[in-house]
């Protein structure tokens, strides 16, 4: 600051106004390094006042250890009731259910018999007392019996497509009604539309390849199998609907003393465990077939859902058949050709 200039160019009032806001400025100044280190000091004494206290529990640990060790001190393990020696039983079933769902070992009822006892058994646990530790093992799983029961599903609907044998259909088909809970009508439409997707899946290459003609002229079975395996969808129609042989399967599937030999096999390897209790519960699972109460399917809706899907088919194959009567140069070979598909249909299965 020049003293002089500011004494030639200012007067004495502006130099005393000068003056006093100096002074304002420097009192404010002042204020705001009192509050400073005022707060300093309240932040000193307040970390000062955390160690005293940290130091007390410290010592107060210490003091706690060294009794510990001191002391000896056996404690017993209260024995479980009887509710919860039954609910540790369930848990250890539930596991061994999940587990054993989709092995090679196992069939469609078989999976869907254990599924259906693994979801009850899950539903009992999470509205019992148990453990903090096991009541939280419970509620994980409820994810993975629900993914599971999606993924089983997907895989019978999709796999009852591939079956042309009464036998196997029959399971599969029961093992839907276990599940699902669908009538007659809808296990008979699950049926045949799997078996429609997996014959356009499955000869879909040899009719849409660029070398169709050379692989008919190799491969004679292309447009026969296609009529054999409406053949073998229709017998089987006829045998489990029409004669109503799967509701025959369904009903001993619903007696109560009927488990799948997978089912035996968990209650024998654990007789003295959980055997007893699994024999009950199982009686739970045959008791939804004994409820599945549906009529069967009358014969006029069964030759009507029939007659569709085998135009359906048909008329996948119908760009196939044209190909071939081009190939032929002989109407005699054309003749030949639709002789040997009569002889698939007349023959007997």
């Amino acid at each position: 600051m020049d003293v002089e200039r500011l004494m030639k160019d200012l007067t004495v009032d502006h130099l005393h106004q000068i003056q006093q806001n100096l002074q304002t400025e420097m009192e404010g100044k002042k204020e705001e390094l009192r509050e400073m280190v005022g707060r300093r000091y309240r932040d000193v004494l307040e970390a000062s006042t955390e160690v005293r206290t940290v130091r007390e529990l410290a010592e107060a640990l210490a003091e706690a250890v060294a009794h510990a060790r001191t002391t000896q001190s056996v404690v017993e393990p209260r024995p479980l009731s009887r509710e919860q020696q039954v609910s540790v039983q369930r848990f250890i079933a539930l596991h061994r259910l999940l587990a054993v769902i989709g092995e090679p070992d196992g069939d469609a009822l078989s999976d869907a018999f254990a599924l259906t006892l693994a979801e009850i058994l899950h539903k009992q646990l999470a509205t019992e007392p148990l453990s903090t530790a096991m009541h939280a093992v419970v509620s994980g799983l409820t994810g993975r019996v629900i993914r599971t029961r999606r993924q089983l599903l997907s895989d019978l609907e999709e796999e009852v497509g591939e079956l042309s044998e009464p036998d196997w259909v029959a399971n599969q088909l029961t093992a839907l009604a276990l599940l699902r809970g669908t009538d007659y009508e809808q296990l008979l439409d699950i049926y045949l539309t799997g078996r429609k997707a997996w014959l356009i899946e499955h000869f879909s290459e040899y009719f849409y390849r660029s070398n169709f003609i050379t692989k008919l002229t190799t491969e004679s079975g292309s447009l026969l199998n296609i009529v054999t395996e409406i053949k073998k969808t229709l017998v089987v129609i006829e045998q489990l609907f029409a004669q109503g042989e799967l509701v025959r399967i369904i009903q001993a599937a619903a007696c109560p003393s009927y488990r799948p030999a997978l089912i035996d096999a968990i209650i024998c390897d654990e007789a003295f465990s959980f055997g007893r209790m699994l024999i009950a519960e199982a009686e739970k699972v045959t008791r939804q077939l004994r409820d599945f109460k549906t009529s069967p399917i009358l014969s006029q809706k069964i030759n009507s859902k029939c007659t569709d899907w085998v135009n359906d088919v048909c008329g996948f194959a119908r760009e196939p058949v044209m190909s071939i009567c081009e190939f032929y140069e002989k109407a005699d070979d054309i003749i030949e050709f639709l002789h040997a598909i009569s002889g698939v249909l007349g023959s007997v299965s």
